[in-house]
């Protein structure tokens, strides 16, 4: 995922989702409140309560923080509408501040 913030951050990537098996290719895009910089994040983290793939695409509500001088850490939280809970935690490389309230978009992208 990538970031850019000057006080309104914007964020957009792309992932996968692991369910029942099967590995499922994912975007992401959205923004938030409060980052300052341009970083790249990779990151992993666990998908909780989902039975069906349908339930992940959404919009998910997140709060998070990252802070990044050439490399550093992220952590993010987020929960959509069906109740599907997503924690990320990763390495963000580049020059970035951020502590957020973010609305971001994943959907699951068709085979």
């Amino acid at each position: 995922m990538e970031e850019l913030g000057a006080v309104v951050g914007y964020q957009w990537g792309h992932g996968a989702l692991e369910l029942g098996g099967h590995t499922y290719q994912i975007v992401v895009r959205g923004g938030g409140v409060l980052a300052v910089g341009h970083a790249f994040f990779s990151a992993a983290g666990c998908v909780s309560n989902i039975t069906r793939p349908e339930d992940f695409s959404g919009t998910y509500w997140s709060t998070g923080a990252s802070a990044a001088v050439g490399q550093g850490r992220g952590v993010l939280l987020m929960e959509n509408a069906h109740g599907v809970d997503v924690h990320l935690v990763g390495q963000a490389r580049g020059v970035l501040m951020s502590g957020q309230i973010a609305r971001l978009d994943m959907e699951i992208v068709p085979d």
